[in-house]
């Protein structure tokens, strides 16, 4: 499946070297946050771990369809990992936003913001939620 990964400026992720094009099998279960190859299927999680002011690198990357995930974030771990094409900054953002696009597109009519019944939340420092229909709610709650 389609996932996106971080590396560093040597494009080298926890001492092991990666290549453009590679593929690489750990012989082992992935386990998230233990072992295997990790890499989200967010484009815009990979930030959390490799931010663009440490002179990250940004790939998109194939990892095995049932690869180990867990409830944090898009986060997965996977045995193999095949490196495809270095996005960079601006095509892992392009990236994210497709797949925000991709999920508004797939939601059902009770999820969108306007319309009978609507709702929207939101969570972070400055939160804003907006909201419009016959009983529209919203909430924003800060960090």
């Amino acid at each position: 499946m389609k996932a996106y990964k971080g590396f560093d400026r040597n494009l080298a992720c926890r001492g092991h070297q990666f290549e453009l094009g590679g593929t690489y099998d750990t012989g082992a279960d992935p386990v998230v946050c233990q072992s295997g190859y990790h890499a989200c299927l967010n484009p815009l999680d990979v930030l959390h771990y490799y931010t663009p002011a440490e002179g990250s690198r940004y790939c998109e990357v194939e990892v095995a369809d049932d690869a180990a995930t867990h409830d944090e974030d898009s986060k997965v771990a996977s045995r193999t990992i095949k490196v495809g094409v270095e996005l960079g900054l601006p095509g892992l953002i392009k990236a994210g936003l497709e797949v925000v696009w991709e999920r508004v597109r797939k939601a059902k009519p009770d999820q969108y913001t306007s319309g009978d019944r609507s709702t929207a939340a939101t969570s972070g420092d400055r939160p804003t939620a907006a909201t419009s229909a016959d009983r529209p709610t919203a909430a924003a709650a800060c960090g």
